[in-house]
Protein backbone atom coordinates (compact mmCIF):
# COMPACT_ATOMS: atom_id res chain seq x y z
CA UNK A 1 0.00 0.00 0.00
CA UNK A 2 1.16 3.40 -0.52
CA UNK A 3 -0.10 7.03 -0.03
CA UNK A 4 0.42 9.94 -2.42
CA UNK A 5 0.80 13.07 -0.64
CA UNK A 6 -2.09 15.88 -1.90
CA UNK A 7 -2.40 14.57 -5.41
CA UNK A 8 -2.59 11.61 -7.39
CA UNK A 9 -0.10 8.32 -9.12
CA UNK A 10 -0.54 9.93 -12.22
CA UNK A 11 1.25 12.88 -10.80
CA UNK A 12 3.55 11.52 -9.06
CA UNK A 13 4.82 9.38 -11.91
CA UNK A 14 5.00 12.51 -14.74
CA UNK A 15 6.96 15.14 -11.87
CA UNK A 16 8.45 13.05 -8.94
CA UNK A 17 8.91 9.13 -10.52
CA UNK A 18 12.16 9.02 -8.29
CA UNK A 19 10.11 9.75 -5.18
CA UNK A 20 12.33 12.74 -4.53
CA UNK A 21 12.40 15.04 -1.65
CA UNK A 22 12.47 18.16 -2.67
CA UNK A 23 10.12 17.81 -5.22
CA UNK A 24 6.29 17.24 -4.91
CA UNK A 25 4.24 15.02 -4.83
CA UNK A 26 5.62 12.65 -2.08
CA UNK A 27 4.93 8.72 -2.25
CA UNK A 28 4.93 7.32 1.49
CA UNK A 29 4.89 3.01 1.40
CA UNK A 30 4.40 0.53 3.88
CA UNK A 31 8.11 0.62 5.02
CA UNK A 32 10.00 3.25 6.23
CA UNK A 33 13.07 2.66 4.50
CA UNK A 34 11.70 2.74 0.95
CA UNK A 35 9.95 6.12 2.08
CA UNK A 36 12.13 9.40 0.61
CA UNK A 37 11.99 10.53 4.27
CA UNK A 38 13.47 7.32 5.36
CA UNK A 39 10.11 7.91 8.30
CA UNK A 40 7.52 5.64 9.56
CA UNK A 41 4.35 6.56 8.15
CA UNK A 42 2.31 3.55 8.71
CA UNK A 43 0.70 2.25 11.25
CA UNK A 44 -0.82 -1.06 11.97
CA UNK A 45 -3.33 -2.36 14.42
CA UNK A 46 -5.14 -5.68 13.52
CA UNK A 47 -6.61 -5.37 9.93
CA UNK A 48 -6.20 -1.69 10.32
CA UNK A 49 -3.71 0.44 8.66
CA UNK A 50 -3.17 3.85 9.10
CA UNK A 51 -0.99 6.51 7.40
CA UNK A 52 0.51 9.75 7.98
CA UNK A 53 0.60 12.15 4.76
CA UNK A 54 3.65 14.13 6.51
CA UNK A 55 7.03 14.98 5.34
CA UNK A 56 9.29 14.24 8.05
CA UNK A 57 6.42 12.44 9.89
CA UNK A 58 4.72 15.74 10.85
CA UNK A 59 1.46 15.91 13.73
CA UNK A 60 2.03 11.76 13.62
CA UNK A 61 -1.89 11.58 13.81
CA UNK A 62 -1.81 8.32 11.21
CA UNK A 63 -5.53 9.58 10.41
CA UNK A 64 -5.01 10.47 6.96
CA UNK A 65 -5.74 7.64 5.40
CA UNK A 66 -6.88 4.94 7.28
CA UNK A 67 -7.43 1.04 5.74
CA UNK A 68 -9.36 -1.99 7.39
CA UNK A 69 -9.02 -5.24 5.20
CA UNK A 70 -11.26 -7.80 6.04
CA UNK A 71 -12.21 -10.82 4.48
CA UNK A 72 -15.01 -11.45 2.26
CA UNK A 73 -18.19 -12.91 4.10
Amino acid sequence: MYLVQNSTSAKLLRTNPENRLGRAPLMFLTFAAANPDGIDHLRRSGARYAFEDMTGGGNRDFNDLVVDIRPRR
